[in-house]
This record gives structure tokens, sequence and C-alpha cells, in this order.
């Protein structure tokens, strides 16, 4: 799904014990700014909650599903999203920040138990973008911050393309402060992470970079129609995932996406919902 655009995400989860037959695992992540990431032992988590103005917080992770008209769907549907999303690498090319700016369609489907795959990656124009960076049909981008700016001269291609992505509830349980939907954005079995491919003139030259975020995530949101996708750094570390790697950057995770779009299916009103 579009807005499900270049991202993914693979924690190594804690399976929680915890009376709620819909609760699946449980992260303790750390809050303060470079800091960041996840504690895999539930001693050392009760132990860092317990202690004074810890910089760690309780993020629980429970079922979601995907309903269409407002019941649960039964079978494997077709889905699209389209979106626009801000590609970043804070520390591009000579630690220059390159950013891009597009627009797309990413097809797809749901299934059952919060499910969904991200197949292919289309232009507005309904045109498949190729599998294979540098290789054949492009996303025609529009130059930002550190490549030269003008409309639709950067390429850009998504990396390891099919995706599996997985919907679930997520709470801050310690305290709760927020209660939301996120999707989760997996290599498939074998596969590389997802990630994507820009190629963009800059004052240096064509410059490339591609960008791989293992553990990255979108937040999900009812509309009237759909379901709103929301790329932010600030989701993203809040419930423990990480920034893309970048090829063009000596420093680790420096790719940040940054957007919205809507999933669809002609199937009916879309939407997700906590399971229980």
């Amino acid at each position: 799904m579009v807005v499900a655009l270049f991202a993914v995400f693979a924690f190594g989860v804690v399976v929680a014990s915890s009376a709620m037959a819909e609760e699946e695992s449980t992260l303790c992540v750390a809050k303060a700014e470079g800091l960041w990431g996840l504690q895999s032992s539930a001693t050392v988590c009760a132990e860092e909650l317990a202690t004074a103005n810890s910089p760690f917080e309780l993020v629980v992770f429970l079922l979601a599903e995907w309903l269409v008209g407002g019941n649960p769907i039964t079978t494997t549907l077709l889905v699209t999203s389209t979106g626009e999303l801000l590609l970043e690498d804070e520390k591009g090319p000579l630690g220059v920040k390159g950013m891009v700016l597009c627009s797309g369609i990413l097809d797809g489907t749901i299934g059952l138990t919060g499910e969904d795959e991200i197949t292919e990656l289309l232009t507005l124009a309904g045109v498949a973008v190729s599998l294979t960076a540098l290789s054949g049909t492009a996303l025609l981008c529009n130059g930002q911050e550190g490549c030269n700016t003008g409309t639709e001269n950067a390429e850009v291609w998504a990396v390891n393309l099919p995706w599996l992505t997985l919907l679930e509830l997520v709470e801050e349980a310690s305290p709760t402060l927020f209660q939301g939907f996120a999707d989760l954005i997996l290599p498939h079995v074998g596969g590389g992470s997802p990630g994507w491919y820009t190629e963009c003139a800059t004052a240096l030259g064509n410059q490339a970079d591609e960008c791989i975020a293992p553990e990255a995530v979108a937040q999900k949101t009812n509309t009237a129609t759909g379901v709103l996708d929301t790329f932010s750094a600030a989701f993203t570390l809040l419930v423990g995932a990480s920034l893309g790697k970048c090829t063009a950057s000596t420093e680790a995770e420096t790719g940040v996406v940054v957007g919205t779009g809507e999933t669809l299916t002609s199937e009916g009103a879309l939407s997700v919902s906590s399971v229980g």
C-alpha cells in the first residue's frame, strides 16, 4: 500500500503471558533520543520500568483485523493505495540531506488476521514500475533539498518487492498515553528487507542512494471510505522501530519516510479494528 511504501518492520519481540487473548507481544522501548531500542528480556524490562524517571516505556501489541462495511473480511481482497511520500536521507552524499517527493500507487491484497501484502508499485498513470533498480520504468519524483529542485527529475524504485505486512493495535501501557493501529511491513521469508532506491541530479552530479528500513512502521487511521496511512519519524520511534540505513550515509539509520495516503478496496468501505 502506497503509504506503507518503502517501509518494513521486523521486531525481535518478547511474547507476553497476558490474560488478554488478543495480546501478542510487549516491548520495552527506550524513549530518550539516542537510546531508542528494544529490551528483549522481560526481567530487564521490569527492572527498567521500576526505576525512577526511567527512560523506558512499555509498548503492547494487540491483534487487529481488516473490515469491509464494518464486518471482518472472510477472504483475501484486492486493495489499492495512492499517496505522496517524502523520502529523506538525513545524511546523504558528503553529509548533505537528500530528499525526493514521490506520488504513486501500490497494489496489493489484504487477508484474514490482519495480514496483507504489497505486490506492485505503479505510477499515478497506472504504469508498473520495474522491480529492478536502474532497469526499465522508474517512478519519477520531484527533487527537493539535496537534489536539484525540479519536477520529475529524480528516479525511484521500490526494493525487494513483494512485501508481507501485518496490522496490529499498538498502545503505550506504561502509562497508556497512546493507542492506535500500526501496519508492520515485512520481507518475505528468504527475501531482502524492503526499502527504496533513488537517483537524482545534484551539484556533485548524479547521486544514487539505497535506503533499507527493516524496523519501520506506518500508522493507520480510519476515514469515511478507507484507511489513512501516515509515516513519520515520531511514530516510528514511538513503537520502538528504527529509521532506514542508507548507502550514501556513513551514519546509521538516516533514512526517513514522511507522508500520507489512503488504502481502498472496490468491495466497500475499508476500515481497521481490534480483535475481541
